[in-house]
């Protein structure tokens, strides 16, 4: 019961710009699904949660392909650099953390990717020190924004580095 009430706090912020006549179903859907993840009648799936979290506040503009396609992307890039073996680690560990190291180095440095255009240097992503709170616009919390804009948050950036560890 606890883990409803809060799920219904952490969705109403998204509901108060959605105009009133979709945001119920919207507000609906999306709690159902995330509801069904908690009572066990769907596996739990923090991507899948944040997307639909995200996609109820954006009124279902956000394409799943999409989202996906990029968390794979991102991921692709990190598994190449842990095939790179530039990453030095003895420890029993060594898996997961080179995992951890190849996820920080993507986030915080640039990388050169080789793509059917040729090497391009990917970026790395940095903090929104202009609304880093969202109180500009909710939307800058996001994990769909700091994959457009490259700029995240406190939220945003952990929860991009989860998705991509997972």
């Amino acid at each position: 019961m606890k883990l409803k009430f809060l799920l219904f706090l952490f969705l109403i912020p998204f509901c108060l710009s959605i105009k009133a006549q979709n945001a119920e179903q919207i507000y609906c859907n999306a709690y159902n699904s995330i509801d069904s993840m908690l009572v066990e009648t769907k596996p739990l799936n923090f991507q899948q949660a944040v997307f639909t979290t995200e996609n109820a506040y954006f009124e279902n503009r956000i394409s799943p392909n999409d989202f996906d396609n990029i968390i794979h992307y991102y991921t692709s890039i990190c598994n190449g650099i842990i095939a790179s073996k530039n990453i030095v680690y003895p420890e029993k560990d060594k898996e997961k953390a080179t995992a951890q190291c190849a996820v920080f180095l993507f986030m915080t440095d640039s990388i050169p990717v080789t793509t059917n255009e040729g090497v391009v240097m990917h970026t790395p992503f940095a903090y929104n020190f202009d609304d880093f709170a969202g109180q500009k616009d909710w939307s800058n919390m996001f994990v769909s924004t700091l994959m457009q804009t490259k700029k995240g948050n406190c939220h945003s950036l952990p929860y991009l580095y989860k998705m991509i560890m997972d």
